[in-house]
């Protein structure tokens, strides 16, 4: 019939019930959002920290805060990125999960 008659077509699936797939999917990319939170919060602090230093080291007034500075925007993926990861993430086997994260 139509393309996307087959989408109805299956049975739905009983809500908290995934597949394997669906698990190490969502297991490997939210471990990989954590370490992406976890990389940006270590950079901010070592920004912060070079900024103390410099302006404890200086004995002059320091007029820094005049200035402008851009916020440095967070790290993200972009949609395409994201769903190659996914796509990626699909193919490994369960007992490869542990240590894909791992490494």
């Amino acid at each position: 019939m139509f393309p996307w008659s087959a989408v109805f077509s299956l049975e739905p699936k009983v809500p908290g019930q995934r597949s394997t797939e669906e698990l190490v999917t969502n297991t490997l990319m939210l471990e990989l959002g954590a370490m992406v939170k976890r990389t940006e919060r270590i950079r901010l602090e070592r920004a912060t920290e070079g900024r103390r230093r410099r302006r404890s080291s200086s004995s002059t007034a320091d007029y820094s805060w005049l200035a402008n500075t851009p916020t440095p925007q967070p790290y993200e993926l972009t949609p395409n990125d994201l769903l190659e990861l996914q796509d990626l993430c699909g193919k490994i086997p369960p007992a490869q999960c542990g240590p894909v994260i791992v490494r």
